[in-house]
């Protein structure tokens, strides 16, 4: 089925003299046996023959090698991520991103491990990716790896969907916030047509690792209400809210 008419193949039988390896004493493959066939629909197994062949492998001169992306320019930048598909052939492989500014490094990162400064970085930066491998193994990176850059605004808010309540109800938000010392969180609820009013906290709970639960009441004559939530920080303190969560009671 070859498309050339210059072609050859190996066969190895038992019994049979290799100039290579001398006798052939024992099947080397146990999967399998060789099958031919003049007409690729019938086929007829060779219990005793296999066909031969040469392995063909890389062998590596270094276990590292630097690839420069280049240089890239930063205004207020507070979080970087590269962004590139790495495939790791061995246990050993590895690729990791480096970010540095003339002879200092900035940044070590794996691909899509997203970095965040709390000090914005601007100038000249120089990106580049180390592969690690080994003799055998090297890891392989896709072809158009980018570098994803962020800068994290001072205020943020969220608005949720609006949601029935009813006159004379109480709504009872329910938050898990970490805020740093200067950073904050403020939590509102709709109490009149686009007037917000805020809601002090009420009861507060350590869950851990910084975090704490809080809950807060206020007073809801609304049809339907919404939640505001906004937060003030910087990249070196930056609030986090989960778990948000609003139930109606009575008043």
């Amino acid at each position: 089925m070859t498309d050339t008419a210059d072609y050859e193949v190996g066969i190895a039988e038992l019994g049979d003299w290799d100039a290579s390896t001398g006798w052939v004493r024992s099947q080397a493959y146990s999967a399998g046996v060789l099958l031919s066939s003049s007409n690729a629909s019938t086929w007829t197994p060779h219990q005793t023959a296999d066909l031969a062949f040469r392995l063909l492998g890389a062998k590596f001169t270094a276990a590292r090698k630097t690839i420069l992306f280049g240089t890239i320019n930063l205004t207020g930048v507070t979080d970087i991520m590269p962004m590139a598909e790495v495939q790791r052939t061995g246990a050993d492989t590895d690729a990791t991103f480096v970010l540095t500014q003339g002879s200092v490094e900035i940044a070590r990162m794996q691909a899509w491990q997203g970095i965040s400064f709390e000090q914005p970085l601007s100038g000249e930066y120089t990106a580049s990716v180390e592969l690690f491998g080994d003799t055998k193994y090297s890891p392989l990176l896709g072809r158009g790896p980018q570098i994803l850059t962020a800068k994290i605004a001072e205020t943020g808010d969220y608005v949720s969907r609006s949601f029935t309540c009813g006159t004379g109800r109480r709504v009872m938000v329910t938050t898990e916030e970490f805020v740093p010392s200067e950073a904050s969180v403020e939590v509102y609820v709709e109490t009149a047509q686009d007037i917000w009013t805020i809601a002090g906290h009420s009861e507060a709970e350590q869950i851990g690792d910084g975090w704490v639960r809080y809950r807060r009441f206020v007073p809801c004559n609304l049809p339907a209400t919404r939640l505001k939530i906004i937060l003030q920080g910087s990249s070196s303190a930056r609030p986090l809210v989960q778990n948000i969560s609003a139930v109606i009671l009575s008043a």
